[in-house]
């Protein structure tokens, strides 16, 4: 598993800082494994971490938790609300909301149970009458890919890799994609714009020169490509090929137009094109055929932060 700190120049917001430490402390009380997913896991990485430009704004926090069952679940929102540090969403069943008088700010968290919880495997539904079920395979796949982010001294959090990060995107498209007006879309090919930041050049020429080639001497399409790699190594041939044709039927329909939905100086069409081709590039590397040699090669998490901490933490 990598390893990352943030470094303190670039530290997160005080008051989100105290709500991951309070359900980090609620977590480990009762011992449920979890991560820190969505756009802020991704805001974290890619904008605290990396240090790149912000993607999409975001005021949400998610948190997939891995439990035996609801008994468990519940548990962890008992303590939560007995603290008087969060209180429950009176419609939504995995919404809670953090309480500003206590911790500084009032943030939806949601959360999500996976794990034993799910029946059958891949899918949970909800008490009490089951009629709302959501996909979560993609918080096992980012589970066993996670990269434990040190937020600050004593306060390490787990968050999916930017592959897993594109595979919990897709699957959350295709079951929400007209709920949410796109925005998993639009995550979803900001992460492949990214990803050649992500990587960085030295490693694409130095490790990679062959796909930077067969992508036309693109480096930013390289980059997708190999994000597609790693996505079909953490989530296996099987759901990778899902993931793609998930991908490819959406550019047919309303994927693209949900991408473009904000206003850009580029003409429409051009811009369409560009997410088009980026698009297919990851799509060519959740289909490529990776040996096992060469699975040695493909890391999209560079190391960073190693020093930040006085103590020299990592």
């Amino acid at each position: 598993m990598k390893h990352i700190s943030i470094p303190p120049e670039r530290a997160l917001d005080l008051s989100l800082t105290r709500i991951l430490e309070s359900l980090d402390q609620a977590c480990r009380a009762l011992g449920i494994p979890y991560l820190l997913t969505g756009a802020m896991a991704r805001e974290i990485l890619l904008v605290h971490g990396y240090g790149l430009p912000p993607g999409r704004a975001t005021r949400d926090v998610d948190f997939g938790l891995q439990v035996p069952d609801w008994a468990r679940f519940q548990a962890l929102k008992t303590i939560l609300f007995a603290a008087q540090e969060f209180q429950p969403d009176p419609n939504i069943p995995h919404r809670i909301y953090s309480v500003a008088e206590t911790l500084g700010l009032r943030m939806p968290v949601d959360l999500v149970p996976f794990g034993g919880i799910e029946t059958p495997k891949g899918t949970l539904a909800w008490p009490p009458d089951g009629a709302f079920v959501m996909d979560v395979r993609g918080f096992e796949v980012a589970f066993s890919h996670g990269v434990q982010v040190a937020i600050k001294p004593g306060l390490e959090v787990l968050l999916p890799n930017p592959a897993s990060m594109t595979v919990m995107k897709t699957l959350a498209w295709k079951d929400r994609g007209k709920v949410t007006q796109g925005r998993d879309a639009i995550d979803l090919v900001e992460l492949l714009l990214r990803a050649e930041d992500i990587i960085g050049l030295q490693v694409l020429y130095d490790d990679h020169l062959e796909i930077v080639e067969a992508s036309g001497g693109d480096p930013q399409l390289a980059a997708a490509h190999i994000l597609g790699i790693e996505a079909r190594l953490a989530a296996g041939g099987s759901m990778a090929q899902e993931i793609a044709s998930i991908l490819d039927k959406g550019m047919n329909e309303n994927f693209v137009t949900q991408v473009l939905g904000g206003g850009e100086e580029m003409p429409f069409a051009a811009r369409s094109n560009a997410i088009k081709k980026i698009l297919n590039a990851f799509i060519n590397g959740l289909q490529a055929d990776v040996t096992p040699k060469a699975r040695v090669k493909h890391s999209t998490i560079r190391q960073i932060g190693r020093d930040s901490w006085p103590n020299g933490r990592t």
